[in-house]
């Protein structure tokens, strides 16, 4: 993390003509506690994936057409669907309750529940159906919004993202599926921003950005109670400084050219040596 705000002014980057329309997503950030304090799960994208090959990345993807149906009664039902969806099919993780409101122990028939997100990812609509015939529903209770971001304009692919956070259910190992994403790990979200700066992992600037916003919390459950972390649209405008960096702007910035609300946490992210900073 960078401690010394530039004093320059940022020269915006002009907004192209044809702007890209941004494709609806949603990602799931799954917690649990260690000794170093709460962890999250991460996992590495292929390096043949179009978008952001070789990053670290929160389980997501985009939105169905069908998901929002699931879970009617939910805010942002579609997005919020999505987001549990996703975790089963990219990480295995079942964000799922019965009638008595308590999460399935996948571990008990690892080969049954690795069979239907097999299904899963081939057929989208499958996962209806297996929530219909194990009599689950969306846990919209246990599943609760954080924030939510949308790819700069200039970007020719954009996404308009609401990131989840949930608690690892008792009984459910996570795992990267081998093909999309092809290694995974838990990392103490007070020690991700080490790694990042010393050059282990990568991570794109929204998934570097959560990590330190929920450096600040000493537990899962904590982190939990502080959800939604901000309900402000994280919408980043890129520009230069006068010395030719690159930086990314948030809401809240004195530089920031929309009057929109704050958001809460860092507000400017500067490219230094090929890596996201942000700065303070």
């Amino acid at each position: 993390m960078d401690t010394e705000r530039p004093a320059t002014m940022i020269t915006l980057l002009p907004i192209p003509e044809q702007i890209a329309k941004p494709i609806l997503a949603a990602t799931v950030i799954l917690l649990r506690d260690s000794e170093q304090g709460p962890e999250s799960f991460l996992m590495r994208r292929s390096m043949k994936s179009r978008f952001m090959p070789g990053a670290y990345v929160f389980p997501g993807g985009k939105v169905d057409p069908t998901d929002a149906s699931l879970a009617p009664e939910a805010r942002s039902p579609a997005f919020l669907v999505a987001a549990v969806r996703e975790a089963f099919e990219e990480a295995g993780v079942l964000l799922a309750v019965d009638e008595n409101g308590e999460y399935p122990r996948l571990d008990d028939d690892v080969d049954y529940w690795q069979e239907q997100r097999r299904r899963c990812l081939a057929e989208p609509e499958s996962f209806a159906r297996l929530l219909a015939d194990k009599g689950l529903r969306i846990a919209t209770d246990l599943v609760r919004p954080w924030s939510w971001w949308l790819t700069p304009t200039i970007e020719s692919r954009r996404f308009d993202t609401r990131f989840f956070i949930a608690r690892l259910p008792q009984g459910q190992q996570p795992l990267h599926d081998g093909h999309e994403t092809t290694d995974s790990l838990w990392m103490p979200v007070g020690q991700c921003l080490n790694g990042y700066q010393g050059g282990s992992i990568n991570m794109a600037p929204p998934t570097m950005a959560t990590m330190v916003e929920m450096s600040a919390f000493p537990s899962a459950d904590a982190l939990m109670a502080a959800a939604p972390y901000d309900r402000a649209l994280r919408f980043p405008f890129f520009g230069h400084d006068e010395q030719g960096r690159q930086v990314l702007l948030l809401a809240g910035d004195p530089e920031y050219p929309a009057d929109t609300p704050a958001v809460r946490g860092p507000t400017r992210v500067m490219l230094k040596n090929g890596r996201w900073w942000v700065v303070e």
